[in-house]
């Protein structure tokens, strides 16, 4: 008699841990070592699969590929018959939904061989692969599980989504051998988001369509995004807010090209971030990045042949005589977009003193708000046909060849004529940020000079396939330009001085014998607030001298026309 309780007990039991299994289960990342293990499985078991390394990370593990190819083939040659797609997961590695969703995706069109025709799909199975193996459970305060996960700093503690120019990591030069070598109309880099609470479970941002070459600016705004958002339910654009919550408004998000999509775009890919919402569960974040990566390749397969012959055009179209480099909002261009909300509510906080923002999930609604959209092109240059660098950088080298930038190397020694860059405004903060003190609201000018150049150093070509790189890093307005990185801080700092008491009277003698120089002077006098110092008139005089070094904010850079 008293057995069937106890049966019924145990089975209850048995139901309620199997239960909490399930739940544990699904609130689960893989660890970095499991997940490589099954690539590896999937790359023995199946043909049409293979895992390939490309150089040693800061972790000291290889940055690992995954191609996908219903052929088989795994040539460049065969790889670049179809379109490729390039899907980038874990770059902040407990943001690990893309981990996760990626690995069951390959699991998924590779036992059911249900693989499509006309795409490549390479899956990059996590690059921030230090990140990835400092595992816990509590680096993301603002995150709704996994249970256990990686951190955002690599191995040296970098965000390398910061790094895509800079490449201060091993992880971004083996970033440039894989992504040369794939060459993919689409890139793919998959997030968790912060910030502001809202119904949806993913949001989107995609490469500024101004930052892309025409042909694929169009494409990206007239056909794919409007494809993606007619077939999949609830999204909404990357919440970037205007004010306090969501409700006064969103912008579209700058992809500059310190950032993944950003770099990919100087190289005609077009790029999307998944940003699957932090506070919704991580089983949900996983299965909305899986439908993502699905849809989108659904939409590549059916328009291959359009997709291959757009980005094929861009390569071939070499740089304008004038370009811009930087984009800005523009906030005169807004367009109202429905958005599934929560309603915000504020209560004081004891802690901050003040008032405080939370969002009561008790009560949706669907409201109307603001969407700004739209950037402008700003920083307007001459492009030159050759850039001439001076090999003594040999950090700027190093970058451009890993970037497959084609150099010719100069031999001998010889004077060139052409255009100059000096620098002359810069600020910085007065922090390190990703182990730089990086330069913003750079101005530069132009002028003809004659610079010397040795065996060693290099002339760059404007009209190649990487000239918007070359533009962009070498173009000290740019934004990621590599002064703005620091690379050529040295010529801001003068090497030489001078004592007053003996600069004094020549600085005086070249008063008296100069006649339009006197005229500046007394115009500077008269105009210019920094001629109230006596120090600064004397400092004045001794840029106009011969004594003063040519070199100083001069980059070692000459622009040929």
């Amino acid at each position: 008699m008293r057995i069937i309780p106890f049966l019924i007990l145990t089975l209850s039991f048995m139901g309620l841990t199997s239960s909490i299994a399930q739940n544990i289960n699904s609130n689960q990342s893989v660890e970095y070592y499991s997940l490589i293990k099954r690539y590896e499985t999937l790359s023995s078991n199946y043909n049409n699969c293979d895992l390939i390394s490309f150089g040693e990370t800061d972790s000291g593990e290889p940055l690992r590929l995954f191609l996908i190819n219903s052929s088989g083939e795994f040539y460049p040659e065969d790889i670049h018959n179809k379109a490729v797609i390039l899907v980038q997961n874990g770059i902040h590695s407990g943001e690990s939904c893309g981990i996760d969703a990626s690995i069951e995706w390959a699991e998924e069109l590779l036992t059911s061989q249900n693989l499509p025709e006309n795409v490549v799909i390479g899956i990059i199975p996590a690059y921030n692969i230090g990140g990835m193996k400092n595992r816990g459970c509590c680096s993301r305060a603002n995150q709704n599980g996994p249970a256990e996960h990686g951190f955002r700093g690599n191995a040296r503690n970098l965000d390398l989504n910061r790094d895509y120019i800079k490449a201060d990591s091993k992880n971004a030069f083996a970033f440039y051998r894989l992504f040369h070598w794939l060459q993919p109309e689409l890139f793919v880099d998959t997030h968790t988001s912060n910030g502001a609470d809202y119904q949806y479970t993913m949001t989107l941002l995609s490469t500024r369509k101004e930052r892309l070459d025409a042909h694929l600016g169009n494409y990206l705004e007239a056909k794919i995004t409007p494809y993606i958002y007619q077939n999949y339910d609830s999204l909404t654009p990357y919440v970037n807010v205007f004010g306090t919550t969501p409700n006064k408004g969103i912008k579209a998000f700058n992809d500059m090209t310190r950032f993944s999509t950003g770099y990919a775009a100087l190289f005609n890919c077009i790029g999307f971030t998944t940003e699957a919402h932090m506070w919704k569960s991580f089983e949900a974040r996983k299965n909305a990045t899986s439908k993502f990566l699905k849809l989108l390749t659904q939409f590549v397969d059916e328009n291959s042949t359009e997709l291959k012959e757009n980005k094929r055009i861009a390569d071939s179209e070499y740089a304008r005589e004038f370009e811009y480099i930087n984009l800005a909002l523009d906030t005169t261009k807004k367009e109202e977009l429905t958005f599934l909300s929560y309603a915000p509510e504020y209560h004081f906080s004891e802690i901050l003193g003040k008032e405080q923002v939370y969002y009561n999930r008790n009560k949706k609604e669907t409201i109307k708000i603001d969407y700004y959209n739209t950037y402008v092109k700003v920083s307007q240059v001459h492009v030159p046909n050759y850039f001439v660098v001076k090999g003594a950088w040999k950090e700027v080298i190093t970058r451009l060849k890993a970037n497959e930038i084609e150099l010719t190397m100069i031999t001998g020694d010889t004077t060139i004529y052409g255009t100059g860059m000096y620098i002359s405004h810069y600020e910085n903060g007065t922090k390190p940020y990703e182990g730089h003190y990086l330069h913003q609201k750079v101005t530069a000018r132009d002028s003809a000079i004659s610079m010397d150049f040795s065996t060693g150093d290099y002339l760059v070509s404007t009209q190649q396939k990487g000239w918007r790189y070359i533009l962009n890093v070498l173009q000290p307005e740019s934004d990621d330009s590599f002064f703005a990185w620091n690379f050529y801080d040295e010529v801001v700092q003068q090497k030489e001085w001078y004592s007053a008491y003996v600069f004094e009277p020549y600085a005086q003698k070249m008063l008296d014998e100069d006649v339009m120089l006197k005229m500046q002077y007394d115009a500077k006098l008269e105009s210019d607030p920094q001629f109230k110092s006596g120090k600064y008139r004397l400092y004045w005089l001794y840029t106009q001298s011969p004594f003063y070094e040519k070199e100083h904010n001069r980059l070692p850079i000459l622009k040929l026309y």
